[in-house]
């Protein structure tokens, strides 16, 4: 139990769901309030490259297709953390690390029209994300931000 008796945690995580939170920011606060001092949040999930705007056709196409509630650059979290009395930790580029586009995107840039007729925004979607992918303007990411305070337990 933390202060007051309320349940607290030593790690939460997110994989592959943030990107859906209809206000990251305010899942980041509900979620840093249930940590423990020294506490993390690991979260693996797109995120948006530094210099690409939400304004961008395929940006939208991809948030409105894909249900991405919350595209947010790692900067933008970093700072949502400080206000929030943690510190972003460690932040890895896991789409560079493991080749996405060349191992699964093949770096095609694919066509957002289908020649079969689907339309399935489940499939438009992932085709966005594919192209967003290929051209550099959304990267795969594992972040992990800690509570700032004494830990409890060895995050080593």
């Amino acid at each position: 139990l933390g202060d007051g008796g309320i349940v607290t945690f030593n790690a939460i995580y997110s994989i592959e769901a943030a990107i859906h939170s209809p206000n990251l920011k305010i899942s980041l606060t509900a979620w840093s309030k249930a940590l423990s001092p020294g506490g993390v949040i690991v979260i693996v999930d797109d995120f948006l490259s530094v210099g690409t705007s939400r304004d961008d056709p395929d940006v939208d196409l991809f948030t409105r297709a894909w249900l991405a509630n919350a595209v947010h650059t790692t900067t933008e979290i970093s700072h949502w953390a400080d206000e929030l009395d943690m510190t972003l930790v460690r932040d890895r580029d896991l789409g560079s690390e493991f080749q996405i586009v060349k191992r699964n995107y093949r770096n095609k840039v694919p066509e957002l029209k289908d020649e079969k007729g689907r339309v399935h925004q489940a499939w438009l979607g992932s085709k966005a994300r594919q192209r967003l992918t290929v051209h550099g303007k959304i990267s795969y990411r594992l972040i992990v931000l800690r509570k700032n305070g004494e830990a409890n337990i060895d995050l080593q």
